[in-house]
């Protein structure tokens, strides 16, 4: 038996705009605040943020909890002293940014990728085996490949029910992608 091990250069091959710089613009057109917000964020690991988008993301939690206590640490002899929600408050605002980023606004940007007109389609044997890294249904939707006979490492698009309300959007998201 085979087995393909896929990632982005697949999609990337069939002429798919599934690049970190393709999603890159597509922030800029439609979401610019958060592409402003991944840039400005001074807790990820690294300057160079959108030549290694996933090893950017790893964010330095100690240094920006750190900082949170530092500003909001409430005194511990009042308990009115409205920093007690300040640490949490920062916190939340600081890395939301993120939650979007990486769920809602990418989901949004993978669902309006045209996947219509494929290019230099391969021959692959339908009967063998898939891992793929790719958020896409290429396998499935080019090919016919069987999704049983597929592993999508961070789960897929398709996973993500869009009739939902906007309040579970989040966590629809984040756990169908990242936790499937």
């Amino acid at each position: 038996m085979k087995l393909y091990i896929c990632g982005n250069g697949f999609d990337l091959h069939h002429g798919y705009k599934t690049g970190y710089r393709d999603y890159r613009s597509f922030l800029l057109k439609h979401h610019e605040d958060a592409f402003m917000a991944f840039n400005d964020f001074q807790y990820l690991s690294t300057s160079d943020r959108w030549s290694d988008l996933e090893e950017s993301l790893t964010i330095n939690y100690e240094e920006c909890i750190e900082e949170a206590v530092n500003e909001y640490y409430p005194d511990l002899n009042d308990d009115s002293d409205s920093r007690w929600n300040g640490i949490d408050m920062d916190l939340d605002e600081q890395t939301k940014f993120i939650f979007d980023f990486t769920g809602k606004y990418f989901l949004e940007w993978l669902t309006q990728i045209d996947f219509s007109k494929p290019v230099n389609i391969i021959s692959i044997n339908k009967n063998a085996l898939f891992v793929t890294f790719n958020y896409t249904t290429t396998l499935e939707n080019l090919y016919g490949i069987a999704p049983s006979n597929i592993l999508h490492i961070h789960g897929h698009v398709d996973l993500v029910d869009s009739s939902i309300d906007s309040g579970t959007v989040r966590e629809q998201i984040f756990y169908s992608i990242w936790f499937c």
